[in-house]
């Protein structure tokens, strides 16, 4: 089939379409390159063919020629690769930096050499006034130095306890917060979902919404291991949609549906107390819109602080809730209930020392008679001492005269066994022993003085900062060249978008200069062919 003589009318038509399509296009890349999130676009052109290109018996006359340029799509320039890589390493690089930063406000409250006046050196003071009460046992001036001293460093290990406390609470309620925030995020992207469809079903390129679903995602994967997918979904007459699939992925690789298209999941905060209302237990769990439980790919109904591999909640579960050695069987991590229980052991070591030489030889090995410490004012209970509830002996307090031992050698009974200071010295002595420390269940724990323990409690955190600091600057690093990637695919160059500019005007004006040439052809073929011999 010979080409009509109008057709490059239709030609010329389509290069000014396509040129000031991607002109539009252009302009509206550089007006958002500051957008945050904005994906550049571009148009998708494709050369229309001979119209007799198909047919069977088509005229083999004439040179076949194309019908011209058409403006098929408008697409995002996006990499779904380089966006999975992303949303793989962005759970972990979060991980880190949350531990990172918990345990540096252990440290603050726990570290032997930045704080002045930490349990170290409270000790070292304590054996200085026992040795100067040594040299003059039994002189009450003495003794209320030692006493007075004691009492700081009960008071110090309220305060420590009272802090990591106050960490723990702060984190359980950021935790909390974090949760209702990526219930937000899920809810949204649901809701992005149903409207992108809705675009799609139209004929319409809903471009701006997926960005705004891209970022959603990418701060959704900060909370946890998540996958996503696309299903191509007929909606009838030939035409079809995209349909968004997220599922967490567990440690073991279990899946549990987050985002269903527009049907969602949603995270629930649980804190489990015991019978006098003290939290035992921080949980996480998933369940359907509907409120019933969200079954995971292999049965399972829920998970805890185990299943989760990385991620903000995993850290907030494994700080909140791993003790380490002290529980039962023992965990790898040291949460923020490990050093808790660090000081109360030595709390309980360092009181029972004092509580055993200082009392008479036939005292209950378990409640001694002549306590330095007990387990809260004005009890007399010297068992179950905890850096929380540790305080002066009420006896202690409440005595006018010598309290504490200064001896028990009895040689002669007409010798005034005040005037010795061989237990004062033993008690030096005791307080100076290695000794080895163990949890309640026997997992042994340190060995050393309990000096040695208050700082063997704040270099074992400087080492695991150390550490989670180290992972943290290599994955952030690992995730910044991947965001680089990304960008190089996705961001808007404004040099690239003025040569983009400058071509396709030109391409415009070309080809609207055709079509004057066009118009020029057929006003000569009409009004001027055929004159000459009238």
């Amino acid at each position: 089939m010979a080409t009509s003589t109008f057709a490059g009318y239709y030609v010329a038509r389509s290069g000014v379409v396509a040129a000031r399509s991607n002109l539009q296009i252009t302009g509206q890349n550089i007006t958002n390159m500051n957008t945050e999130g904005y994906t550049r676009q571009s148009v998708v052109n494709s050369s229309i063919p001979s119209v007799g290109n198909n047919m069977r018996y088509s005229d083999t006359s004439t040179i076949k020629v194309g019908q011209g340029v058409s403006c098929d799509s408008v697409i995002r320039n996006r990499d779904e690769t380089l966006d999975n890589r992303y949303r793989a390493e962005s759970p972990k690089t979060e991980s880190f930096d949350l531990e990172t930063e918990i345990k540096t406000d252990l440290e603050n409250i726990l570290d032997e050499i930045k704080n002045d006046n930490g349990i170290q050196d409270k000790i070292a003071g304590l054996i200085k006034q026992l040795q100067n009460l040594s040299t003059s046992p039994g002189d009450t001036n003495y003794e209320s130095i030692v006493k007075n001293t004691a009492l700081g460093i009960a008071k110090l290990f309220n305060q420590l306890s009272t802090s990591l406390q106050e960490v723990k609470d702060q984190q359980a309620e950021y935790f909390s917060m974090n949760v209702e925030n990526a219930n937000t995020i899920i809810k949204q992207i649901a809701s992005l979902n149903e409207e992108i469809k809705r675009s799609q079903v139209t004929g319409a390129d809903p471009l701006e919404l997926e960005d705004t679903r891209d970022q959603l995602l990418d701060k959704l994967s900060e909370y946890c291991d998540i996958e996503t997918s696309k299903v191509s979904v007929s909606v009838g007459s030939g035409k079809y949609v995209d349909e968004l699939n997220v599922v967490l992925v567990g440690k073991d690789g279990t899946k549990y549906s987050l985002i269903d298209n527009d049907v969602y999941s949603k995270f629930n905060y649980t804190e489990v107390k015991d019978a006098n209302g003290n939290i035992t237990d921080y949980q996480l769990s998933l369940t359907k819109l509907n409120g019933s439980v969200r079954i995971a790919t292999n049965g399972t109904t829920a998970f805890d602080d185990s299943v989760l591999n990385n991620g903000k909640f995993a850290t907030y579960l494994s700080m909140l809730n791993d003790n380490g050695v002290y529980d039962t069987p023992p965990t790898t991590t040291n949460g923020i209930g490990y050093y808790q229980q660090r000081l109360d052991t030595l709390a309980n070591y360092f009181a029972d020392v004092l509580n055993k030489v200082n009392s008479s030889d036939s005292a209950d090995a378990t409640n001694y008679d002549k306590p330095f410490f007990t387990n809260g004012n004005g009890s007399t209970d010297s068992t179950g001492i905890t850096a929380a509830n540790i305080s002066i002996s009420q006896q202690w307090k409440d005595c006018q005269g010598s309290y504490i031992t200064s001896s028990k050698v009895v040689t002669d009974a007409t010798v005034d066994s005040t005037k010795r200071s061989d237990n004062i010295l033993f008690m030096i002595s005791e307080i100076n022993k290695s000794r080895d420390f163990y949890t309640d269940t026997g997992e042994f724990i340190f060995q050393g003085n309990v000096k040695e323990y208050a700082t063997d409690i704040s270099d074992t955190l400087g080492l695991e900062i150390t550490f989670s600091k180290s992972n943290y600057e290599t994955s952030n690093t690992k995730l910044n060249t991947i965001n680089d990637a990304r960008l190089s695919v996705s961001s808007v160059d404004v040099n690239e978008e003025s040569i983009n500019m400058v071509m396709y005007n030109q391409s415009f004006q070309a080809s609207s200069r055709f079509m004057t040439t066009m118009d020029e052809l057929i006003n000569q073929l009409i009004n001027n062919m055929g004159l000459v011999g009238r």
